[in-house]
């Protein structure tokens, strides 16, 4: 009589079944920037299938920085697709980065003829959440057309939130910035898996939150106990959250890397890494000149110490 398996049995060999059909843990191949001293502090560029965040004040350069990736793919013939929202995206600082970036290579009349042929670049004017979610149904529709995609941007996230909150009345702020802030974070969803379905790197830039955003956070959060009300615990998380990406701290959860860029002295920027799934917190100090950013190995400045010492002289500033 075949003997009947006990219930710890059981759960093992169910256990065993699920270690033998779970597929290899996901890696995340590294996309070069285009920057000497950002691919050596990042150890190889942003991460492939991933959504990649870089945030930080008008005029530390980040539309620059992602001019120079979106380059990158550019000159290797792949696609890029960007969502512009600030209109930071003109034809004549792409072209002077792009100029700079052939002058540089061996082939240069190849990768012209190429680029000419294919027209990798493709921008989009979004100024409103209605326009992104219609772009980003689009981008999803481009598998069909089988083309090689390099990257899928949208520059910046924060700058769809303004109209709304300008907008709403007192009475209507905390509903609309939590409305708000559910936006962001679908939008971060889905831009995941674009990176993800395409193989390819997904970029987002947004502005840093306010201290003022903080407050408003915490009194809403007080106002929901007072009621007797729920409240998750992501919401209490965030307010200890190092990183605070304006128009919704819940992006922060779901992107792989964060760098934010601050301003230093004269024409020098500091790139803060806060997040990453493999390397530690560092820096990497970059200059800013008519012909992009300059950041050379020598650059990447690894030591805590040192990090926190530039944050401190140039955050509340």
């Amino acid at each position: 009589m075949k003997k009947k398996k006990s219930r710890k049995e059981k759960l093992l060999s169910e256990l065993e079944k699920m270690l033998s059909s779970s597929g290899e843990i996901k890696n995340y191949p590294r996309v070069s920037t285009g920057i000497e001293g950002f691919d050596a502090g990042l150890e190889g560029g942003f991460l492939q299938g991933a959504l990649n965040i870089v945030y930080g004040l008008p005029g530390v350069g980040k539309t620059t920085f992602l001019i120079h990736f979106a380059v990158e793919q550019i000159i290797k013939g792949r696609h890029v697709f960007v969502m512009d929202t600030e209109g930071g995206w003109s034809g004549d600082r792409v072209k002077r980065i792009l100029s700079r970036r052939i002058s540089e290579l061996d082939n240069p009349d190849e990768v012209i003829k190429t680029i000419k042929k294919i027209k990798p670049l493709h921008v989009w004017r979004v100024t409103s959440r209605t326009e992104a979610k219609k772009c980003i149904e689009l981008w999803d529709l481009i598998r069909e057309r089988n083309l090689n995609v390099g990257a899928f941007i949208i520059d910046s996230i924060s700058a769809l939130y303004v109209p709304d909150l300008m907008a709403a009345s007192h009475e209507r702020l905390a509903m609309t910035a939590r409305e708000l802030g559910g936006f962001g974070a679908v939008m971060g969803i889905k831009m995941h898996r674009l990176a993800e379905a395409y193989n390819c790197v997904s970029l987002m830039t947004a502005w840093p939150g306010s201290e003022a955003g903080k407050k408003f956070k915490l009194r809403e959060i007080m106002d929901l106990i007072k009621r007797n009300e729920p409240v998750e615990l992501v919401d209490l998380a965030t307010l200890e959250q190092p990183i605070r990406i304006s128009g919704g701290t819940k992006l922060s959860f779901m992107a792989k890397l964060i760098i934010r860029m601050i301003q230093g002295p004269g024409s020098t920027g500091y790139a803060i890494l806060e997040k990453h799934l493999f390397i530690p917190r560092r820096c990497i100090r970059y200059r800013l000149t008519d012909h992009g950013i300059v950041s050379l190995k020598s650059d990447v400045i690894t030591e805590e110490e040192g990090i926190y010492e530039i944050l401190s002289r140039y955050e509340k500033s």
